[in-house]
């Protein structure tokens, strides 16, 4: 269900299907490999999504605020289309960017599959409909507040990129229907003086005013109008490279390990991922410049491996670096092996 690739500084998942339960625990699942095997500290997030289960979207924006607090940073990017459940969650990255094709669609939290609807049931599943909308609302307006990005084009390129469907959107939410018909420009104008005023206002009940506008149309919207709203941070195109400054794509530097990895002994994500085999004489240093730098990785709260296992069968190298003593409270057993038998060390 989940495509996923490893580029410089950063890993891209692909998401090309509803945000279902079982897709949004495979998801998490992935970042969470994605952050303790591969050292990723960058996820974008490329989602081409026609929408989800709130409870879905739910348990996944709560595992992101908790791998945010870990000091991950997730890019979120609608490359065709999303909506509901996708087009919250494109809005809700730490970068938000759309292709310029790209359509988003937000409306109010709906259900669907009901087969039997009693005044009892009724009146709980508007309780939750109302608590769901409220929570993900608060949510957009917040992220809203602090929306990055590059400045805004002149108004005449982004009235330009705009679709037909837009205005009808735009002037609404500018206040400009009561007005004598007003050209494109000047509704641009407007709906960017109004949004200024949102964000003024810092408690956010202006912003929250504008978007329960926009849910209220339930109708699919362009990249460029959800950039005037602060609902996306960048309008993109798919086929251009990349301006923005890379990350080192080393995620792991251990001095012992210069020699094969000059010049600062810093490895790439992707063969830190291989299984090694390295062979050498009695007393060339294996063990110094390999085994116990991993062992001491294990232990670094800041770039933890997520799992080794040492086979020590000569007893070397538990006395050498006093694992048995350094090895308390590691998330992962570590293992010795001396001939056929396999002891617990330490957990």
């Amino acid at each position: 269900m989940l495509k996923t690739e490893h580029r410089r500084g950063r890993a891209v998942v692909k998401v090309m299907s509803a945000v279902t339960d079982e897709l949004a625990v495979e998801l998490v699942s992935c970042i969470r490999r994605l952050r303790d095997e591969c050292f990723h500290d960058r996820v974008d997030l490329e989602i081409a999504s026609n929408g989800g289960s709130v409870a879905a979207l739910g348990y996944f924006l709560d595992a992101l605020d908790g791998f945010r607090a870990g000091g991950m940073e997730f890019v979120t990017r609608a490359l065709t289309s999303a909506a509901s459940a996708a087009a919250v969650l494109v809005a809700l990255g730490d970068r938000r960017e759309a292709s310029g094709g790209a359509l988003l669609r937000f409306h109010a939290v709906r259900t669907s599959g009901v087969d039997e609807v009693t005044a009892q049931t009724a009146g709980a599943l508007q309780g939750m409909l109302e608590t769901a909308d409220d929570r993900l609302m608060r949510r957009l307006v917040e992220r809203g507040l602090r929306a990055g990005g590059a400045a805004p084009p002149p108004v005449a390129e982004a009235a330009a990129a705009m679709h037909d469907a837009d205005w009808r959107v735009a002037v609404v939410l500018a206040g400009a229907s009561v007005t004598p018909r007003l050209g494109p420009e000047e509704v641009l104008a407007r709906l960017r003086r109004r949004v200024g005023r949102c964000l003024r206002d810092s408690e956010g009940g202006e912003l929250r005013r504008l978007y329960d506008g926009l849910f209220a149309f339930d109708a699919p919207i362009s990249a460029a109008l959800a950039r005037e709203l602060r609902l996306l941070d960048a309008v993109v195109n798919p086929g251009a490279p990349e301006v923005r400054a890379e990350r080192p794509e080393a995620a792991c530097r251990i001095p012992e390990w210069r020699a094969a990895f000059a010049p600062d002994g810093a490895v790439d994500r992707r063969l830190l991922c291989r299984h090694v085999l390295v062979l050498g004489e009695t007393g060339s240093g294996k063990t110094a410049s390999g085994v116990l730098p991993a062992a001491a990785a294990l232990l670094d709260p800041k770039n933890p491996v997520g799992c080794a296992l040492v086979v020590d069968p000569k007893r070397e190298i538990g006395p050498a670096n006093a694992l048995a003593g350094r090895l308390e409270g590691l998330r992962d057993p570590y293992w010795t092996v001396e001939g056929a038998r396999m002891a617990k060390t330490a957990v």
